[in-house]
């Protein structure tokens, strides 16, 4: 019987933690797949933030390049021979900030104004010169400031009558930046900072007010810049692209709640949700868990009796048929059928109440009196039913019964009252004829009969003779 109500009590907690367990996983696996979404939209997010840079650049980049052509031909009017170069610069220079005309080597030729000869030496050994000299195609480098204001240096090589050129033109830089204005102003973030710097990391258009020729106002961008492409900086992302034909760069900035703004309200629903999610599952929980201890303590009230806890009638003839059907190398099962001498006059003398009261105090005496593996049962009123498995004959049978005697015979006292009692008994054995719980019970109830009708307070077998010795067990 214990182990019976131990499996019942771990079928019961193993059916609660699985739900437990399963409400957890869901819980659990929501809020995974939930971070892992929202990470996914910010990467997103940023990734079409750094789209929209190379975007920017792409097209600024085309715009650059369209104007290839155009600025081949105003430099091809360098390519004369170098002692025409003083005559033509002034009548070419028109809507330019300045010209110097150099050798591959970067030798100076000509220079309109003169005095952009003295620093000739900086552009000859720039990378725009370089690039410019190996490609054979335009190169749009650094934005200088000259005398004329700011320009935007164009490497542009040309040939010649004495070979290779490389003419550099200073375009005044209002000629770019309102084109690069009207790209930022399109395809920048609301809300965010966006530039267009040359290879130095000097602002050549900025919609913030930006000085133009000066580096990047926020000096924690500026650094970034330097190790990467995009990233983050303080609460703020950043994204830069290289602009084609040139060694300038598109850099975007925006604050992360301007970036994320679009997934602020989408991501609040979502933990909302998520929270009433939680909620329901940890309800769902709470009712399961008290619904599975209510159906235990209903099953445990429908099999047990509810004044002693022990097992009733139903329960008892349950185990009987079981123990029928698993006896172990074909060892006998008794049934033993008890009924309390002397409990009516105690009932009628002291009240139900005090009966009562013996009645559990007798159910306690005859669980301490149980060998392991038997189990005890009130059938009814006062008769009890103990089941005996595991037995070598019908004398273990008698040896169960005398020790329970043995302990009812002793005195209880209940509410200030000592109160003797008796008990007879009648044992039917499963290697007798009966072949059903059914039929080795009412054997044993006519055997407990003949017990009292003999005298009370004795032992009878439901076999013809009684055997002559008990072993002790």
């Amino acid at each position: 019987m214990e182990r019976e109500r131990r499996r019942d009590v771990w079928l019961r907690r193993a059916t609660g933690g699985a739900a437990l367990v399963l409400a957890l996983g869901l819980v659990l696996g929501l809020g995974i797949y939930l971070s892992r979404a929202q990470k996914q939209a910010t990467d997103q997010l940023q990734a079409g933030f750094a789209d929209r840079a190379h975007l920017t650049a792409k097209l600024f980049g085309d715009t650059l390049r369209s104007s290839e052509d155009s600025v081949h031909e105003a430099a091809s009017a360098y390519a004369v021979p170098a002692d025409d170069l003083p005559t033509t610069i002034p009548l070419q220079q028109t809507g330019l900030n300045g010209v110097i005309v150099m050798t591959a080597d970067g030798n100076v030729l000509s220079a309109g104004p003169a005095r952009l000869r003295a620093d000739a030496g900086e552009y000859a050994s720039s990378t725009g010169f370089a690039q410019a000299r190996t490609s054979g195609q335009l190169v749009w480098h650094n934005v200088v400031r000259t005398s004329a204001g700011y320009s935007a240096v164009v490497y542009q090589p040309v040939k010649a009558v004495d070979g290779q050129r490389v003419v550099v033109l200073l375009l005044p830089v209002q000629q770019v930046s309102t084109i690069g204005r009207a790209y930022l102003s399109t395809l920048g973030v609301l809300g965010g900072d966006t530039y267009i710097v040359d290879g130095a990391g000097q602002v050549i258009v900025a919609l913030n007010g930006a000085s133009v020729d000066q580096p990047v106002p926020d000096k924690a961008l500026a650094s970034a810049l330097q190790r990467a492409d995009s990233g983050s900086f303080g609460d703020h992302y950043f994204a830069a692209s290289d602009i084609p034909v040139s060694t300038w760069r598109v850099v975007f900035v925006a604050s992360e709640k301007a970036l994320q703004e679009p997934l602020r309200s989408s991501r609040r629903v979502a933990w909302q949700l998520f929270g009433a999610f939680a909620g329901a599952m940890g309800l769902i929980v709470v009712i399961g868990g008290t619904s599975l201890r209510r159906s235990a303590r209903l099953a445990q009230a429908r099999r047990h009796d509810a004044l002693t806890g022990l097992p009733n009638r139903a329960l008892m003839m349950e185990q009987m048929e079981r123990a029928l059907h698993d006896r172990r190398q074909n060892l006998p099962i008794a049934a033993i059928f008890i009924d309390l001498d002397g409990f009516k006059p105690v009932n009628d003398s002291y009240g139900h109440a005090v009966g009562d009261v013996l009645l559990k105090a007798v159910s306690g005496r005859l669980n301490a009196s149980m060998r392991p593996g038997d189990s005890v049962s009130r059938f009814g009123g006062d008769e009890f039913l103990v089941l005996c498995r595991n037995l070598r004959g019908p004398a273990d049978a008698v040896a169960v019964a005398e020790r329970i005697q043995q302990y009812l015979a002793q005195p209880f006292e209940i509410d200030g009252h000592v109160v003797l009692i008796g008990s007879s008994m009648g044992i039917a054995v499963s290697d007798s004829a009966a072949g059903t719980a059914d039929a080795l019970i009412h054997q044993a109830d006519l055997a407990m009969y003949r017990a009292k009708q003999a005298g009370r307070g004795r032992i009878e077998l439901s076999e013809p003779a009684r055997p002559q010795a008990a072993d002790v067990v």
